[in-house]
């Protein structure tokens, strides 16, 4: 005869033994999709082409400085104001197809972090992710935009995540999700 513990000990078991099991069977709900509510950086969708940018960036009133898109880092230069301070803007392009994919602009006065922080924070909600100097704003769609206060300059970059993958397919040849 086996003690009592043992039988409870099996019991005990094969609960917890049918429970994982039915528990493999329940599928999770979905994750809700989550778009980044911005299409591209301002009057530039993203995707537009090499020389649209240029002529948009001029529209917008930023003066192109230098250019090296046929190498990289497949981007050109402009300056302008941004948040009312004077900024410089790096245009990234996808190296192919010369796609715009991501933005990102520097700001030379460490006390703007604050300023562009409320103003992504106003637009965006709280960011996704923040630790020390850098705040992230992610979305399912693999668009990211990132604040970064790097003394003595602050950093917003701005990518779109559907030419992110292009301009990782188009360097490496494939795209890893």
């Amino acid at each position: 005869m086996r003690p009592v513990w043992w039988s409870r000990g099996l019991e005990v078991a094969f609960c917890l033994f049918l429970c994982l099991s039915l528990s493999r069977c329940a599928t999770l709900p979905p994750r809700p999709e989550k778009l980044p509510p911005f299409k591209g950086f301002g009057t530039l969708p993203w995707g537009t082409s090499l020389e649209e940018a240029k002529k948009g960036v001029k529209a917008e009133g930023k003066e192109a400085y230098e250019e090296r898109t046929d190498q990289p880092p497949f981007a050109f230069y402009a300056s302008g104001i941004y948040l009312r301070f004077p900024a410089r803007f790096t245009y990234f392009f996808t190296p192919h197809s010369k796609k715009l994919y991501r933005v990102d602009v520097t700001l030379d006065d460490p006390m703007t972090h604050r300023t562009a922080f409320e103003d992504l924070t106003a637009k965006f909600g709280p960011p996704s992710h923040s630790q020390g100097n850098v705040s992230q704003w992610f979305w399912t769609d693999h668009s990211v935009v990132i604040l970064q206060l790097d003394v003595p300059s602050v950093q917003i970059a701005y990518c779109d995540g559907t030419h992110a993958l292009v301009n990782h397919r188009e360097r490496c040849g494939y795209i890893s999700r």
